[in-house]
């Protein structure tokens, strides 16, 4: 099997394809790409269009089941979970007031905020919560949360306004997991054909594929926000229509923006990057129940056959930096072991496992920043043969709602067992990363103003400025 491969927009090529679309702009009246210009203080109101990567006619409104970057960001402005996590990624309260663990950490109490309400005006009450997580958690049909939640043994109405989550376990970071944002608190009658959340957008379309609409939700509960009226969230596909649609006008804001061309786009006098440094990682997994995977021996040869600095400079376009096979960088007490290339030790480790002429496909596909190319730095390596050196690229945002496990597949006999990549399912077999690059940056752009940022767990902050109008529009 071969990778999908994304052919390289130059400067050339990127200004080529935004030519057309700017000057059928400029006659529409609609306003072309202008000149960066002090945008002044934020004024309220107009209308925010973001160009979103990915998505496809199985887009979804499920907030318990977002699959694509379009679904986290829908997920995102009109749902919230009880907590969230804020840009310096510590929890903090979002439906609920508070969440506080019992002693011995077996059950938690949810307070939920006084006076918050749904889209449709009824007060949140702790049924509606007890009702959220029996529908994660319903056992014939899992949403992508509930793995989670297997330690979660009942969900019970404590009081008018809080909830009990009762374990059968202790966990001291519960409150990580209802921070989640594929935990957002609906109704207990909630519908896809009427979703209803608490976030600071409210529905007003949706056309799976193409794009959705939402309006500002005047009861949002927290003060001022959001800026903006209305929100429009456009699917893109493709890189070049993404980012030409910006450069034209066509959308006041992009996510992804491809790590090799952030030069490129970022120097138009009318776009704006932000690079913000992520603790998203991408791993190449391995199933440890299968051969030649099950022998450590293989798994730590992998490890040491990558060049990691090498990885980070041809992959990400050295918007990163090289991982040592752990996330979670952002934790206290987060580990930053050594993991230098050791061709030679590699050697000797697959000599011991009986696999010296060991060779292992890496399956990629474009799905996001980061993804496509690491196959192509996969090759037989002269200083190792007999190997073939894996390289794990890594997504611009942890959210990404991509995440795959490796599976393995057996050849003919006496062949080496092959890894391709698949779509993770609920129920992933039993998998540990091999080694990634990270952390990255996450880089996205907007018209001669801020633009949206979303990261994991957190609430979106929204802002922007219409190139060539001298109103502003920003929404938090």
């Amino acid at each position: 099997m071969t990778s999908p491969t994304l052919t390289p927009l130059s400067r050339r090529r990127l200004l080529g394809g935004a030519a057309g679309l700017a000057a059928a702009a400029v006659l529409a009246g609609c306003g072309g790409p202008a000149a960066a210009r002090d945008a002044g203080p934020p004024r309220r109101g107009g209308v925010l269009r973001v160009g979103v990567t990915g998505g496809g006619s199985s887009d979804t409104l499920d907030p318990h089941s977002p699959a694509t970057n379009p679904d986290i960001a829908r997920t995102l402005s009109l749902y919230e979970p009880l907590l969230h996590w804020d840009d310096a990624y510590t929890l903090q309260p979002a439906v609920a007031e508070s969440v506080t663990p019992e002693p011995g950490a077996r059950a938690w109490t949810a307070v939920i905020r006084a006076g918050i309400t749904f889209h449709d005006g009824r007060p949140v009450t702790p049924d509606d919560v007890v009702a959220t997580f029996a529908r994660i958690t319903d056992p014939a049909d899992p949403k992508s949360g509930a793995s989670q939640f297997g330690i979660l043994d009942d969900v019970v109405v404590a009081s008018d306004r809080s909830v009990r989550f009762v374990l059968s376990e202790p966990s001291p970071v519960f409150d990580q997991y209802l921070a989640e944002y594929s935990c957002g608190i609906v109704p207990a009658d909630f519908s896809l054909e009427r979703p209803v959340g608490t976030g600071a957008f409210r529905f007003e379309s949706f056309t799976p594929g193409q794009q959705s609409a939402f309006v500002r939700h005047d009861g949002y509960w927290r003060p001022d926000q959001p800026w903006v009226d209305r929100l429009e969230l456009i699917n893109f596909s493709e890189d070049d229509a993404r980012i030409n649609a910006l450069l034209s006008g066509q959308v006041d804001a992009i996510d992804q923006v491809p790590l090799s061309l952030t030069e490129v786009v970022g120097s138009y006098d009318s776009i704006r990057l932000l690079t913000s440094e992520t603790g998203s990682w991408l791993p190449f997994t391995m199933r440890v129940d299968v051969a030649p995977f099950d022998d450590v021996r293989v798994r730590q040869a992998l490890r040491l056959v990558t060049g990691r600095g090498e990885l980070v400079n041809q992959v990400l376009s050295g918007q990163g930096a090289a991982g040592v096979d752990l996330y979670a960088r952002f934790d206290p007490d987060y580990l930053d072991p050594s993991r230098e290339q050791d061709l030679a030790r590699a050697r000797d480790l697959l000599a011991a496992a009986g696999k010296p002429n060991l060779a292992v496909e890496l399956v990629t596909s474009p799905i996001q920043a980061g993804t496509a190319r690491p196959r192509r730095c996969s090759r037989p390596r002269p200083a190792a043969p007999g190997s073939t050196s894996g390289c794990a690229g890594s997504t611009p945002r942890r959210s990404s709602p991509t995440s795959t496990c490796s599976g393995s597949s057996r050849r003919a006999s006496g062949t080496p067992a092959t890894t391709c990549r698949r779509p993770r399912s609920r129920r992933c077999p039993t998998r540990r990363s091999t080694r990634r690059t990270g952390p990255t940056r996450s880089t996205r752009a907007w018209s001669a103003g801020p633009g949206p940022s979303w990261t994991r767990g957190a609430a979106p902050s929204w802002c922007a400025r219409r190139s060539g109008s001298s109103s502003t529009a920003a929404a938090t």
